[in-house]
């Protein structure tokens, strides 16, 4: 069923995807809400790293800031899903054909 070069090509999957996951702790994820007054900086295993708030919206509604923080932390975690999901899935192609 498995044969040594199998077991080798599963521990070579096996390194790579810790590979990835060390590289997408270090890669930067950058969005912003809509308005551009509210910017998310995050790592592509979805660690916040910043938040910088446009200084026009100290004197606005805390719920009109709470939108943007929302609209910009979500999209920002999309962006990161998507970095993940597109870096796993070329490692399982390139390292597991056929499985």
């Amino acid at each position: 069923m498995f044969d040594s070069n199998m077991m080798e090509r599963l521990q070579k999957a096996q390194q790579e995807i810790e590979n990835i996951k060390l590289r997408l702790e270090q890669t930067i994820i950058e969005a912003s809400s809509p308005s551009d007054k509210v910017k998310v900086s995050i790592t592509a295993s979805k660690k916040i790293q910043s938040i910088t708030i446009d200084p026009s919206l100290q004197n606005t509604e805390i719920e009109e800031l709470e939108d943007h923080l929302i609209m910009a932390v979500n999209e920002a975690i999309s962006r990161a899903e998507a970095k993940w999901e597109m870096e796993m899935k070329s490692a399982a192609s390139g390292l597991l054909p056929g499985l």
